[in-house]
This record gives C-alpha cells, sequence and structure tokens, in this order.
C-alpha cells in the first residue's frame, strides 16, 4: 500500500517541476507535539518527529504552492499530574504524510497608528489540506506489553493545516504548523474502555527546520 502511494506522489513531484515557473526543492525536519481527541487524556503530551522532502512552486509576487512528502509521529499520552505512577497509556500513529499547501507571502503588517512592520519577503501564512497513509499503530496500556492496534484505526486520513513559514536566511526557515484531522482517525469503540471513548482525531503542532536548495 506504501509503495501504491509514493509513486503517484513522486510523479506529482515531477509534474510541479517540469510546470514550474520558479521551481526548487528541500528538505524538512522537526519535532511533533500531539494529542488524540476523543480519549480520555488532555494535553499535548505526546513528543515525537517528522522529518522529509518538499517540491515548491512560485505561482507570482505574492503567492506560491509547496508539497511535502514525510514522516511524521502522531499520537497520545496519559500523564496523571497528581501521580504519574497510577496511570499509563501510550499510543504511536507513524504515517506517510502529503500536505498540499498554499503559500501567501505576507510583506508587512501595517495598523495605524503605531504599527508599522516589514517583514522582507521572510513571512509566508501556510494552510491547505493534506492526506496520510497509517502504516504502523502501537498501543500500551502496560510498558511491558505493547499491542499492534493498525487495524483498529483508519488507514487514511484526511486532515487541514495551517501556520506561517519564516525564513531566518537565504536557504534555511522555522516552519509551524497545527493540524486537525476532518474525519476520525478511529470510530467509538463497541465495548468499554477506560481510553478510547468516542470518536478520535488526530490534534498536532510540528515545529520543524526547512532547507531550501
Amino acid at each position: 500500500m506504501i509503495k501504491k502511494l509514493i509513486l503517484p506522489v513522486l510523479l506529482m513531484f515531477v509534474f510541479v517541476n517540469l510546470n514550474a515557473q520558479e521551481f526548487s526543492a528541500g528538505v524538512t525536519g522537526g519535532m511533533v507535539i500531539s494529542q488524540v481527541d476523543g480519549d480520555s487524556f488532555g494535553g499535548y503530551n505526546k513528543f515525537a518527529g517528522t522529518g522529509g522532502l518538499f517540491v515548491h512552486n512560485t505561482l507570482g509576487d505574492r503567492w506560491s504552492f509547496r508539497m511535502e512528502l514525510k514522516y511524521i509521529q502522531k499520537g497520545s499520552k496519559a500523564v496523571d499530574q497528581k501521580d504519574p505512577g497510577t496511570l499509563y497509556y501510550r499510543v504511536k500513529l507513524n504515517y506517510i504524510e502529503i500536505p498540499f499547501l498554499f503559500e501567501y507571502n505576507l510583506h508587512g503588517l501595517k495598523i495605524p497608528p503605531k504599527i508599522d512592520l516589514n517583514f522582507n519577503n521572510k513571512l509566508k501564512i501556510t494552510a491547505g489540506p493534506s492526506v496520510a497513509y497509517l502504516f504502523n499503530a502501537i498501543e500500551e496500556d502496560n510498558p511491558q506489553y505493547p499491542n499492534d492496534a493498525t487495524n483498529t484505526f483508519t488507514r487514511v486520513e484526511i486532515g487541514g493545516q495551517i501556520g506561517f513559514t519564516y525564513f531566518i536566511g537565504e536557504h534555511l526557515a522555522f516552519d509551524y504548523r497545527f493540524l486537525y484531522t476532518v474525519l476520525p482517525i478511529r470510530f467509538s469503540p463497541n465495548t468499554e474502555l477506560y481510553y478510547w471513548v468516542n470518536w478520535e482525531f488526530n490534534r498536532v503542532m510540528t515545529f520543524s527546520l526547512m532547507y531550501q536548495f
């Protein structure tokens, strides 16, 4: 299934390259913090990583388009603030993700009478849909006995992403992204489970560095 997903994406990368007004490519990697809405725990307590490739196409003075192909781990982790030793739960969701992002080049921000900022073409607001394929899921309510839970989650995730990219050099940029899934990643259980109480959705924030060649 992963091979069937990656091949069309690589072809799309080539298509973007051939039709670009100003084409560039690069690599990206960083930190992920996440939670799952619909379990019985709250808070961004799950830390993981992400990394991959991207292509970038300038569409004009203000607009551009970026498509990424990357690995990302999402999930949830229980934290009992009063007594951490009484509760344990963690789920690791490993995805191949493809965001399709439209970028708006924010030249400046002017709010009279005192705010007048010039970003010198360094700041871009990003937003767009994403699709991801879940290739592995590990669920633990006991750290010594991890369970393969891949088949309990939906394999294809559809989400929306919004954030910003700020260039800190000619080629290097910092990228922040917030993601929320549009469709459930797992539906209500058919039995009573303390950690899984409702339809589940991924809520994710990423903090990445991008290097554009």
